[in-house]
């Protein structure tokens, strides 16, 4: 199994990776490390604008993970080192798939993402996805408020496999927000973007399609060939 740890620092560093291993009988082993596998995008907050504050997003792939295995992970670079995270990989193979679906969730509103943490414990929830939507709006402020957002739910998505497809509020700057906080390519084949993406268990099929670039931005419909 596979799966990717994303983070984001305010500065660049030459230095960095993932230390991460198997919880056994309540032991974290950071047996580990994982330096090569990390794809780095030096990202303007602000479109293409020249005063736009840059930030350094990561995206790091674990390979060779066993399923329905409980494993545990920190993040280094040269100046810090993360606190302890952990995860269940999960299972293609198991009979029965637990999801959590919402949409629309703004900074302001804490109460859903508790709701959210109670929710997995309660129903042993496989993974989440937010369909569209985040932050109202990610790019403002010149990304601190996506910065926010992703803070807020790190409760949740250091923790579980946190999927995600777009809403009208991702439009902004040509989607770039969404397009570079949640690149996923072991979902989008190593393509460009993550517009478009299936996920199949052994009983479900989830297809996530960007339906607003069919769109402008006042909802009149964009001719095909201008895709």
């Amino acid at each position: 199994g596979q799966t990717q740890i994303t983070w984001t620092t305010n500065y660049s560093d030459n230095n960095y990776g993932i230390l991460y291993g198997k919880i056994i009988h309540n032991k974290c082993n950071l047996d580990f490390k994982e330096e090569n596998n990390i794809k780095i995008n030096k990202f303007n907050n602000n479109g293409l604008s020249l005063n736009g504050r840059i930030t350094y997003l990561h995206y790091g792939l674990l390979n060779n993970l066993m399923p329905s295995t409980n494993y545990c992970y920190k993040i280094y670079n040269s100046n810090e080192t993360s606190e302890t995270y952990s995860f269940k990989m999960y299972d293609y193979k198991k009979s029965k798939t637990n999801i959590i679906v919402y949409g629309d969730l703004d900074t302001l509103n804490q109460k859903t993402i508790l709701n959210v943490k109670k929710t997995i414990l309660d129903y042993n929830v496989d993974f989440i996805l937010h369909n569209g939507d985040m932050a109202y709006d990610l790019y403002e402020n010149n990304g601190t408020t996506g910065d926010i957002f992703m803070n807020q739910i790190q409760r949740i998505s250091s923790q579980h496999h946190y999927m995600t497809s777009v809403g009208n509020h991702e439009r902004m700057y040509n989607f770039s927000h969404y397009k570079n906080r949640f690149y996923n390519p072991t979902l989008v084949f190593n393509r460009s973007s993550n517009y478009f993406w299936t996920l199949e268990t052994n009983n479900t099929k989830i297809i996530s399609i960007n339906t607003d670039l069919y769109y402008d931005a006042m909802g009149v419909p964009v001719k095909f060939s201008d895709l």
